[in-house]
């Protein structure tokens, strides 16, 4: 029977190749989108969920309340907070504390510099917390002593050559300068985690460094701080003993009135956190909410596809079921027939589909920046590739079986399927689909109208013709090292083709990374603020043609006791009238008393999801870490040529690293514009796989009214007046399809765009062409049938009544 079975498909798919090309098709590039969706999604859900007991750590995120202002809220903290709930609260089993190695740091083995980022500080209570696969070395011990680290395989590969490295010296460079690390274990990739890094060094280097007064401070809110809680601690019960607790460790400092600490459980950092002092970029849940619809509704309609085009060619098939029932074949036989040539299409589908499931991996490295992890995806892939082959078949299969075991045998041994009926559902599965196309197409444009608003809008700098040269600070000596960027700058200066070079901490698209507590002086009470602070040449707000509300701008050396600041920061000390807050004095924690002596209009350092920051501006010789260079765009080339042997040996053991400030600009918004690049590449499929199944309506319609297109025509109608009617009813699904989509793309859209600071209205004119270009490629999908229907021959259909 199954031998049977696969040869009558055989000889169907011999005899209705195209058909079956585009089932199969069809269904292929369902199943891959399907797939290529379903790992991505799967990879940014399985953050950290491979920590033993993950459920029960907490990350203590760090709130500042701001009187009449946004409270600040950081994922670091103090130093001590850890320390300090795990002595005074029985609910707290373990904590641990994580910061980054500050500034740009460097690991060098035999000269050999290799820049690295998300390089950590932390202590040997992170191995108990978190499950860190150390291959050698003791999980007690190896983070226990000053200057050792624990290094990955891949550090270990790339500096000595394999992984038999314990006992030997990894040098950090830094801003403190070269230091010896003593390389005490190593550790291989566990699965994705938002704390991930590629050397480990232990806290207790940097107690070693800047006292061991630091372990209990309770000032410094840089410090990542995780604890593991018991299984079924009460929350609420435990958040309301931090107030006393905060007014014990910080009561001559306002205590709870001014500070706050919150639980956020680590399996939502990835996806749900959005504060300050990330340790590493997170994801966005709404994105992977919608990528799973979009996923789900991706396979569905190749699913529909399949059931129009296969029942698009039920009417051939009549005669043979009839010719099956008269022979004694029974429906449950037949619709099992059917089932297994749906098993075996699918079957073929699965197989395409991982050649495309490839090609997508291929296409979203090389032209849409994101890698999808196929290989670390945490999904059995083979697995899913059966389950899919399985659901496939039954979902698409059992109505088409059922639809034509269901033909009547009189009717179908004279040329009709014998079924009334059906023509139904087929019109609003392909309603569903043209909802779903349209929403694609005006949501497309939607998002290509809005990234192109965001980076053609302007910053309020001026930032052409502008490449950014990196220059850490990697010198213990502030002052000699300011002397050698100095004369580097006045070098670049010489060059052909330079008009201009400043030196900062920061430029446009990189976050301000110095933030920190300031109070107004006089001022009662003393209300603490959090600003984010840039440290700036001279030159550097001339260079990028700031506009001054009022003051000036730097001038000389004696201008490091004063401070200019943004309008935002203004407000956020009080004023509204500039004039107000000139010569008013600030006291900023870590530094001096400043004076202000400028305030200046906000401009967009970062994306225009973010609100305006405020930001103050120092002329200190700390963090200076960036050279921005006016340069003309023909000379480019020639100077870095020119420039790289100058820094090289200005900087040695310093990678020289350049980039142009446009591109800078433009990664600003690089999440944007991958979900731009993601989005549009299924819409394609999208649009593609519904316009299939209007191909197959089209087919059926055209066999299911030939014996009224030829009394049409005998009447008098002609070819125009044939496919104009016939189109109409395509034009009619389409245009409800795509008046159903304009509420939920409404919607939708609003949603989506309520994130941005700056963004575009619903655009009026998008409905409206988003119809217009529906009908217009419905028209071309199905012009071949249409014309082949209105220069029928009517004696070829009539002859026979």
């Amino acid at each position: 029977m199954f031998k049977n079975s696969i040869l009558v498909t055989w000889r169907s798919m011999r005899s209705r190749p195209l058909i079956y090309l585009l089932n199969i098709f069809g269904l292929a590039i369902g199943i891959a989108g399907f797939m290529f969706i379903l790992i991505y999604t799967n990879h940014e859900l399985s953050y950290d969920k491979h920590h033993e007991d993950v459920e029960n750590i907490y990350r203590v995120n760090h709130i500042i309340k701001q009187p009449g202002q946004t409270n600040y809220v950081g994922a670091a903290t103090f130093p001590r907070v850890g320390l300090a709930l795990k002595e005074e609260f029985d609910q707290v089993v373990n904590s641990c504390r994580v910061t980054e190695v500050w500034g740009t740091a460097v690991t060098l083995v035999d000269n050999d510099p290799i820049e690295r980022e998300s390089m950590m500080l932390t202590e040997p209570s992170f191995l108990e917390i978190f499950n860190l696969d150390l291959i050698q070395g003791d999980p007690k011990t190896c983070l226990e002593h000053p200057y050792t680290c624990i290094i990955s395989e891949e550090v270990a590969y790339q500096h000595f050559g394999s992984n038999d490295c314990i006992g030997k010296d990894l040098i950090l460079k830094t801003n403190n300068g070269e230091v010896n690390y003593q390389i005490t274990g190593i550790f291989k990739d566990t699965g994705p985690s938002h704390i991930a890094a590629p050397v480990y060094f232990s806290f207790a280097s940097f107690l070693a460094d800047l006292g061991y007064e630091q372990d209990r401070n309770w000032r410094w809110f840089d410090f990542v701080t995780y604890v593991k809680l018991k299984p079924n601690t009460d929350l609420e019960q435990l958040d309301e003993a931090f107030v006393p607790f905060i007014d014990k460790h910080g009561g001559e400092r306002l205590g709870s009135k001014r500070i706050d600490f919150d639980l956020m459980p680590v399996l939502n950092i990835h996806l749900h956190s959005d504060v300050n002092q990330e340790i590493s970029v997170n994801g966005d849940i709404k994105t992977i909410w919608f990528l799973m619809v979009l996923g789900g509704f991706i396979i569905l309609i190749a699913w529909i596809n399949y059931l129009n085009l296969y029942t698009a060619k039920a009417i051939e098939k009549s005669k043979e079921v009839a010719i099956r029932k008269t022979l004694g074949s029974s429906k449950l036989s037949l619709i099992r027939q059917y089932l297994i040539e749906a098993g075996i299409v699918n079957f073929l589908a699965i197989l395409l589909s991982i050649l495309f499931l490839w090609g997508m991996y291929f296409l979203s490295v090389t032209f849409l920046d994101i890698e999808v992890p196929i290989r670390k995806s945490g999904l059995n892939i083979l697995t899913w590739l059966v389950i899919m082959w399985i659901v496939s078949t039954f979902v698409s299969g059992t109505y088409p079986a059922v639809f034509i075991s269901n033909f009547r045998i009189l009717s179908a041994l004279k040329g009709s399927s014998g079924v009334t009926g059906g023509g139904r559902l087929r019109k609003t599965l392909v309603i569903f689909q043209f909802m779903s196309a349209g929403f694609m197409i005006a949501g497309t444009l939607l998002v290509y109208q809005q990234l192109q608003f965001m980076n053609n809008m302007s910053t309020g700098i001026n930032t052409s013709k502008t490449i950014v040269i990196d220059s850490p600070q990697m010198e213990r000596d502030d002052e000699r090292f300011l002397q050698k960027l100095n004369q580097l700058k006045q070098s670049f200066l010489q060059f052909n083709g330079v008009s201009e070079v400043a030196v900062t901490s920061d430029v446009p698209g990189k976050q301000v990374g110095w933030r920190g507590s300031s109070f107004l002086l006089n001022e009662e009470p003393q209300e603490r603020r959090i600003v984010y602070k840039m440290t700036v040449g001279k030159d550097y707000l001339d260079y990028l043609d700031a506009e001054f509300l009022i003051g000036r701008n730097f001038e000389n050396s004696n201008d490091s006791t004063n401070v200019i600041m943004n309008r935002e920061a203004m407000n956020l000390y009080g004023f509204q009238d500039p004039e107000d807050i000139i010569n008013r004095r600030i006291r900023y924690a870590g530094l001096d008393t400043l004076q202000v002596i400028g305030v200046i209009e906000n401009f967009y350092q970062e994306s225009l999801k973010e609100r305006m920051k405020p930001t103050v501006y120092l002329m200190v010789n700390q963090e200076l870490k960036y050279l921005s260079i006016r340069i003309d765009p023909g000379q480019t080339q020639e100077f870095i040529a020119n420039a790289k042997p100058l820094f090289e040996s200005t900087f040695p053991n310093v990678p020289f690293n350049w980039h142009s400030l446009d591109d800078l600009l433009e990664k600003r918004h690089k999440q944007e514009s991958q979900f731009n690049k993601l989005f549009n590449a299924f819409a394609i499929l999208t649009i593609f796989i519904s316009f299939l199944g209007l191909l197959g309506l089209s087919y059926f319609t055209a066999e299911k009214r030939r014996k009224e297109v030829g009394v049409r025509k005998v009447l008098g109608s002609s070819v125009q007046d044939i496919i104009r009617l016939i189109f109409s009813d395509f034009a009619k699904l389409v245009l409800i399809g795509n008046l159903l989509a304009i509420p939920f793309l409404w919607f939708i859209s609003n949603e989506w765009l309520a994130q941005f600071t700056k963004h575009i209205s619903f655009p009026w004119f998008l409905p409206i062409a988003t119809i217009g270009l529906t009908i217009m490629l419905a028209f071309l999908f199905t012009v071949f049938h249409l014309l082949k229907l209105g220069r029928l021959n009517p004696v070829e259909v009539l002859k026979d009544e």
